[in-house]
């Protein structure tokens, strides 16, 4: 927007005091438009520069949230792992249980059986015999 704001030649009045009030007038406009489209450059010049700072840090933000969600994502993977590993491990616990009452139900069915009773005498004459070479 161009405003030629420059006063048309008038009538020679140089005496009169409503035409020199009104070319103060002028003056003071002009200065204030002219101040105000400077205001309008440093105003234009402080919101690019916000509009830029305010873009540089939301792509700052972004990739902080994508690192923080590739992050998170591999604190998941090894939630994972780790709950396989633990369903895992639980099975083989419930195995070796298992294993474990067989194998006392089988020493137990030694300890009650007859040849077991039999060999007593055999297997204590036996813990002697080991101690007395130990010394």
């Amino acid at each position: 927007m161009n405003l030629n704001l420059q006063p048309e030649p008038m009538p020679d009045r140089t005496g009169d005091p409503s035409l020199l009030k009104l070319e103060r007038q002028i003056r003071d406009l002009e200065a204030q438009l002219r101040h105000a489209r400077q205001d309008q450059v440093r105003i234009k010049h402080q919101l690019q520069a916000r509009l830029l700072d305010g873009a540089v840090r939301r792509r700052d933000l972004e990739a902080r949230l994508h690192n923080a969600l590739a992050e998170l994502d591999a604190v998941w993977a090894e939630r994972d792992r780790l709950e396989t590993q633990l369903a895992n491990a639980m099975v083989e616990r419930v195995r070796l249980e298992k294993n474990y009452e067989n194998c006392l139900v089988e020493l137990g069915g030694v300890y009650a059986s007859l040849s077991w009773r039999l060999t007593v005498p055999l297997r204590g004459f036996n813990a002697q015999l080991a101690r007395w070479r130990h010394r």
